[in-house]
């Protein structure tokens, strides 16, 4: 006997493979149009070299953990907004180079404040930008992991990599600082506390109280052998310039 094919059950095959072909299909066009989109809002990053401890490298520093997440944080992100003007060597002069114009200035800043992080200062020749944030917001807008070391007796924390900004701004930023407190500075400079009683126009005799620095203008200029008169401190009248020769 010969075997009858149901008609219904064809068709009912065929629109099942239509219907997950076309599934299929809208599934890759979708796909497609998805992901560019999440590639753009996604800006390329680049490294800030030069910004990892040297000390991180000695065997008897220990990592301790990681500081607070709300721990604030103060960083100065130094600028370069100057670019050497073309035909002109001298990149030390200012009258040698150029403006790059307010809109690099204003793309870093853009960053900084869009990362979360809180503009303190700015300096006016747009040289630097000074930010408040915690821990958690300078680890996310510069794409480091900041820990605590201890080496010896001494505790302090760090980043962990080179800090990151995006592409178009990494030409024009020079140095973070504030990721780590290992470096500290300290004022160098001697205040006397009071000025010696015997100063006179003539100089300063030396005392137990008064040698080494600082020194005042008298003691500088006994110290180089400068006179009264080529001065003119004492007497200002006779610096006149008569009866002086220039070398030819």
């Amino acid at each position: 006997m010969k075997a009858i094919r149901n008609p219904i059950s064809g068709n009912r095959t065929s629109d099942l493979l239509r219907i997950c072909l076309a599934l299929f299909i809208a599934s890759l066009v979708i796909s497609t149009m998805v992901l560019p989109v999440a590639v753009v809002g996604d800006k390329p990053r680049a490294k800030v070299k030069g910004h990892m401890l040297p000390v991180l490298q000695d065997p008897d520093v220990e990592k301790t953990g990681k500081p607070k997440a709300d721990k604030k944080l103060f960083v100065v992100v130094s600028l370069n907004t100057y670019e050497p003007v073309p035909g002109m060597k001298s990149t030390v002069f200012p009258q040698s180079q150029e403006s790059k114009g307010q809109g690099k200035f204003d793309l870093v800043k853009s960053f900084l404040k869009g990362s979360g992080l809180k503009v303190l200062n700015e300096l006016s020749d747009l040289s630097a930008i000074w930010v408040e944030g915690t821990v958690a917001q300078v680890e996310k807008a510069f794409e480091v992991s900041i820990s605590n070391y201890k080496l010896k007796d001494r505790e302090f924390f760090a980043n962990d990599d080179d800090p990151s900004v995006p592409v178009d701004i990494v030409d024009a930023v020079v140095a973070i600082a504030g990721l780590e407190d290992f470096v500290v500075y300290e004022p160098l400079l001697a205040v006397a506390s009071s000025l010696p009683q015997d100063v006179t126009p003539t100089g300063v005799t030396p005392s137990a109280e008064t040698v080494g620095p600082p020194f005042d203008p008298y003691e500088i200029r006994n110290a180089y052998g400068f006179t009264p008169t080529l001065l003119a401190i004492e007497t200002p009248s006779k610096l006149t310039g008569q009866a002086s020769t220039l070398p030819s």
